[in-house]
């Protein structure tokens, strides 16, 4: 709508709640394909595709074929990768970019150790750490490196990590993808340093007044519910010695379960958990239920036992079973949720050229994108109330997004004591409230609206021909 593609924009107002690489993505599919909702879908997609794709290709390569199969075949089936990947938010994303970092660096370690190539593979894993750090923030540099240093330290591999940490080649590729948007953001913005790292990183992981919250074991017992079907033969392989070092690809086992245990650990200590958070932990544990299927089967046929096949396959059934049953009860769920569509399409079938949008009591994200709108929305709220600060929601957003440009506060943020002379001057407007928000507005009430859908509404005000404009 702009043509920056430098700035992320809320309503107008630059948004630095996290890095661009998502609003890239998404504003660029828009920009080729239209206005469609798989279009912003496209970039958790890509984040799925992307971390999927770097595992499989992994263990197809340095473990066999029939394990990259079916880790392929569970993590499509698997509950919460299969809606991540489909949930239009920056989870997915930064998930994938985390997931093909680690198993680059993995990857260059076995290299190192068997003499072999590793700079480009290395340098690489640096790019990608680069675009987690563009999907999320530090954390797609953080995680990654704590866990494989975990994982060096576990194995005793650590004499590598000066060739990992001294790489010229990969710090270039590295730095050249952030550092030039950090610099522009600086140079427009002289607090986007601090608000970007210290207020969205470092405060928000500290603080406990943020939404979402629950007590540490949210996490492993989410786990363990999704993961259910394939307890058993993980604490078989476990049993068997699958982390034995003398075992083949016990490093891999390893650095799957240091990397999910990493994640879990990380994310539990914050009180405010999303369950959006966990992704990065997931495809190492499909990996490692892929894995022990395969060995249990193996071990069966060893033995001259039969039935591992069936086994497997019911397993997978379950887990098909349970990702469909999730399915239905999200979309059960999000069909309590306002839906905002319909009073997009109304405003796109009915806005005309010149005509205004304003939003009383609430910010309607959705509203924007189905109606097409060609400028911001004008926001009416108590943008004085002094628990704006409290709580991380939408008003929040906006007041945090409206603190780099104050013009653009002015014009877009109505105060509702100024609601009559912004509503009955100029244009003609469009006014969208629920129909609670109504009735403490008396200009509302005054006139009947033109749309009503799920407890919203729409009302049109023409200055000069409104009653309650005088």
């Amino acid at each position: 709508r702009s043509g920056n593609w430098i700035t992320p924009t809320l309503n107008g107002f630059p948004y630095f709640h996290k890095p661009p690489l998502f609003y890239w993505i998404t504003a660029a599919g828009l920009k080729v394909f239209g206005l469609h909702e798989w279009v912003g879908r496209l970039a958790s997609v890509i984040g799925a595709t992307v971390g999927i794709t770097a595992v499989y290709a992994w263990v197809r390569q340095r473990q066999d074929v029939s394990t990259a199969r079916l880790f392929l075949l569970l993590a499509l089936v698997q509950p919460l990768v299969f809606g991540g990947a489909q949930y239009a938010n920056l989870d997915m994303l930064v998930a994938g970019m985390i997931t093909a970092t680690l198993v680059l660096l993995a990857h260059s370690v076995l290299l190192l150790r068997n003499g072999g190539r590793y700079q480009t593979v290395l340098a690489w894993a640096y790019a990608f750490a680069g675009l987690g750090f563009l999907a999320k923030g530090l954390i797609g540099l953080v995680l990654p490196a704590l866990a494989l240093l975990c994982w060096l330290a576990a194995t005793r591999q650590l004499k590598w990590l000066p060739k990992l940490l001294l790489s010229g080649r990969g710090w270039l590729v590295l730095l050249a993808l952030v550092v030039p948007w950090l610099w522009a953001m600086q140079q427009r913005y002289p607090d986007f340093f601090h608000y970007f790292f210290v207020v969205q990183h470092f405060e928000r992981f500290a603080k406990s007044g943020f939404n979402n919250m629950h007590p540490w074991w949210f996490y492993p017992a989410l786990l363990v519910l999704f993961l259910l079907p394939f307890a058993y033969p993980l604490w078989r392989s476990i049993r068997a010695g699958s982390l034995n070092p003398a075992m083949p690809h016990a490093d891999m086992r390893w650095l799957m379960w240091i990397w999910a245990a990493v994640i879990i650990l990380f994310f539990s200590s914050p009180k405010s958990k999303l369950v959006g958070y966990i992704l990065p932990a997931m495809l190492p544990l499909v990996y490692l239920c892929a894995d022990a299927l395969v060995l249990r089967h193996r071990a069966r046929v060893a033995a001259g036992q039969s039935g591992g096949l069936r086994y497997t396959g019911t397993i997978v059934a379950v887990s098909a079973l349970l990702c469909i049953t999730a399915a239905l009860l999200t979309t059960f769920n999000l069909a309590k949720v306002r839906d905002e569509q319909p009073l997009g399409h109304y405003l796109q079938q009915h806005l005309r050229s010149g005509d205004e949008v304003m939003m009383f009591g609430g910010y309607y994200f959705s509203v924007p994108f189905y109606a097409a709108l060609p400028t911001p929305v004008q926001i009416v709220d108590n943008w004085q109330d002094p628990a704006t600060q409290a709580k991380d929601n939408w008003k929040k957003e906006i007041t945090d997004a409206a603190e780099f440009t104050p013009t653009l506060a002015e014009q877009y943020l109505r105060p509702s004591a100024q609601l009559l002379p912004a509503v009955c001057t100029g244009a003609p407007k469009w006014l969208i409230a629920g129909q609670g928000t109504a009735e403490q507005y008396p200009l509302l009430q005054s006139q009947a609206p033109v749309f009503e859908y799920q407890g919203q509404a729409i009302w049109y005000i023409v200055p000069g021909q409104t009653a309650a404009c005088g």
